[in-house]
């Protein structure tokens, strides 16, 4: 949008022949007004935080709570053995939720 209104403000200035309009910088903002929506851009299909963010919710939310819902409900009951199995479950939850993020770090492009 500010791309938009500078160069507006240049083609308004050129067909009102405004002399002390600064149109060089005028330019030189529209400029980085469309670096930066690239950049931004670039970055946000590079990362993909809507993705990250259903991943971590997903992992952190729901997973590891169910998990440690299941490790305390083996401890009011005193199974040493349900624990442990509740253990190495979360840490293959963990496990899996680091080659997730691994992976999804790899497939990240950052292409302008």
């Amino acid at each position: 949008m500010a791309l938009f209104i500078t160069e507006l403000l240049v083609v308004i200035a050129l067909v009102a022949d405004w002399k002390t309009f600064p149109e060089a910088w005028a330019h030189v903002v529209a400029v980085w007004c469309a670096i930066s929506a690239l950049a931004l851009r670039t970055l946000e299909e590079g990362l993909q935080p809507k993705r990250e963010l259903e991943r971590c919710r997903r992992y952190g939310v729901v997973a590891v709570q169910n998990v440690l819902n299941r490790f305390n409900d083996a401890d009011k009951e005193k199974s040493r053995a349900e624990q442990w199995n509740v253990m190495i479950e979360m840490e293959l939850l963990s496990f899996e939720e680091m080659c997730d993020f691994l992976r999804s770090n790899y497939e990240a492009r950052f292409v302008m």
